[in-house]
């Protein structure tokens, strides 16, 4: 039965009890807990990375301190589920996980990660957005070139064009490179036997950078206009003699005569200022 008086007692009982419990826990003293031993969940993280990773996305959100070998663990377990949401057909999985990916190489502990380990990392998991940004920040020019040219958007080509104003040495790869799309699209349409307006509008606005690009070369005079004309002519973009040994004739890898009008036209008429200024030297020599 309910009696008011026992009810009162036990009230007071609790509250004690919990009067000291609170004394004790404000005496100054460090309030940590040990962490766990790490054996404990090793083997359930083993043989379930989802929840590893899930736990250390959750951890990484809530700016928990993580050590440089979990963020690691981090990136590589996103690009390996984003690789498997992809060839599952998962879209909405595949652009979250690229979202995190990225998130992971840009944030403000992007540098614990390591560049070069985080740039294997995104090598081995095929992730070609990762790569390029991590070139980027590497200025691997090389390499930075050559995925641009892989990619071949106009994004990409305008990027190649902006190298060549930071890096004028670059500018003969550049060329080469815009040469061999215009040689391969050509190629592509000559095998399939139909060319549509798309990929003629595509093929306009590559020959507009070569002329771009040629518009820049006669600025900055790095490059002598006969090493050029073998870079238009598809001999390569080596200074003095073919890069593949003469297997590439200019048959395969050419551009139209026309996209260099303008450039040739400028170079004859520096040359023939050139030649007149020093014949009128010699003639006032005699």
């Amino acid at each position: 039965t309910f009696s008011p008086r026992k009810f009162s007692e036990s009230s007071s009982a609790i509250l004690a009890d919990a009067k000291k419990f609170l004394e004790h826990a404000s005496d100054g003293g460090p309030q940590e807990c040990d962490p766990y031993p790490v054996h404990l969940f090793a083997s359930a993280f083993m043989e379930n990375t989802k929840m590893l990773r899930l736990i250390l996305s959750h951890c990484n959100r809530h700016k928990c301190p993580l050590t440089p070998s979990l963020r690691r663990t981090l990136l590589e377990l996103n690009l390996e589920e984003w690789n498997q949401a992809k060839r599952t057909g998962d879209t909405e999985g595949e652009k979250l996980l690229r979202k995190e990916a990225i998130a992971a190489l840009t944030d403000s502990h992007c540098r614990e990660i390591g560049d070069y380990d985080a740039l294997v990392i995104v090598q081995l998991a095929g992730f070609e957005e990762g790569e390029l940004l991590l070139y980027e920040r590497l200025q691997m020019g090389p390499m930075l070139l050559s995925r641009y040219a892989k990619d071949g958007s106009e994004k990409a080509r305008r990027q190649m064009l902006a190298m060549c104003q930071s890096d004028p040495e670059i500018l003969a790869d550049v060329l080469g490179h815009l040469v061999a799309m215009v040689s391969a699209n050509a190629k592509h349409d000559k095998n399939d036997g139909d060319t549509d307006d798309e990929s003629l509008h595509e093929d306009d606005e590559i020959l507009y950078d070569i002329q771009e690009a040629l518009s820049l070369a006669r600025r900055q005079g790095v490059l002598p206009p006969v090493r050029i004309a073998r870079i238009l002519a598809g001999e390569g973009t080596s200074q003095f003699s073919s890069d593949d040994g003469g297997r590439n004739t200019p048959q395969h890898q050419t551009v139209p005569l026309s996209v260099a009008l303008d450039y040739v036209g400028a170079v004859l008429d520096e040359s023939r200022k050139e030649i007149s200024r020093l014949k009128s030297e010699v003639e006032e020599y005699n």
